[in-house]
């Protein structure tokens, strides 16, 4: 089981949870490249019930590249965005890997919104590989 522990850049939030990732993903849209600043996204999404939260975070709703809605949340001392809740992937809290403590054992197994990948960026064939989100 890998160590879901993690927090914010300030460290005001931390945040755990159990249990094995659902999905391990590299998401490319262009809405994660504004948010990290960078061509992508690792997003490692687990169950609600066993996502536990401490600290205050703030949140905002937004329409995704898939049309469908999400919800980020973010440290209010340092706007490390921690976490999105997506109409995509119902009843599950999606951590942003780079704010996990240990990324080691990160290993995606899917790519979304290859289309919106950087030019630079490899796309790996190991993975299974979306142009956009899924159905």
């Amino acid at each position: 089981m890998p160590n879901m522990n993690g927090g914010c850049l300030c460290g005001d939030v931390r945040y755990s949870a159990t249990g094995e990732p659902k999905v391990i993903s590299t998401c490319h849209c262009t809405d994660c490249q504004k948010q990290s600043g960078s061509a992508f996204v690792e997003v490692v999404a687990v169950p609600n019930e066993t996502f536990t939260l401490h600290g205050t975070t703030h949140s905002f709703t937004y329409a995704g590249d898939s049309g469908r809605k999400k919800t980020g949340s973010f440290c209010p001392r340092c706007s490390s965005m921690l976490t999105i809740e997506a109409e995509g992937f119902p009843g599950m809290t999606l951590i942003m890997g780079g704010t996990l403590d240990d990324t080691s054992w990160l290993r995606p197994t899917i790519q979304l919104f290859c289309d919106s990948a950087q030019p630079w960026v490899p796309i790996s064939h190991d993975t299974k590989n979306h142009a956009r989100m899924p159905t």
